[in-house]
């Protein structure tokens, strides 16, 4: 299955382009040997459009949730998003706290086992992926 860009995506393409082309790539080695991505490099990303997501409200699981109808993977996939994000942030706070973070009552302590008791509440990230692959299963075969 072949499948082609629209307009809209080839210019979105083009446009990814030209700020990797004129603004990123004269930066590249910097941006490696600090490993920063600098605030002004965002903030011209933002202001052409090349930050975060843009879903359409008749996609949301906030619209299906409205019209009573089943958003059982919508759910699943912002619960494993949000876990693992507050998982990936935990972890990072603990490894530049050190062993300081393993201090009983420090924020890092508290971090990691207030994520980790999260999972465990919500659902363990395997759990909430056998959820989304049912679902997504279910409605290509309808």
């Amino acid at each position: 299955m072949l499948l082609e860009l629209t307009d809209e995506q080839r210019a979105f393409r083009e446009s990814v382009r030209q700020f990797a082309e004129t603004e990123v790539a004269p930066r590249a080695a910097d941006l490696d040997t600090t490993n920063r991505f600098p605030h002004d490099l965002v903030r011209q990303a933002s202001a052409r459009g090349l930050m975060g997501v843009t879903i359409p409200t008749a996609d949301s699981g906030a619209a299906a949730k409205d019209t009573q109808e089943r958003c059982t993977s919508e759910a699943a996939m912002a619960k494993l998003y949000a876990s693992e994000a507050a998982h990936r942030a935990a972890d990072r706070t603990m490894q530049i706290f050190a062993a300081e973070g393993y201090r009983r009552g420090s924020t890092a302590e508290r971090l990691v086992r207030d994520v980790r008791a999260t999972e465990i509440y919500q659902g363990t990230s395997e759990v909430q992926r056998m959820v989304i692959a049912a679902s997504e299963i279910a409605q290509v075969q309808a």
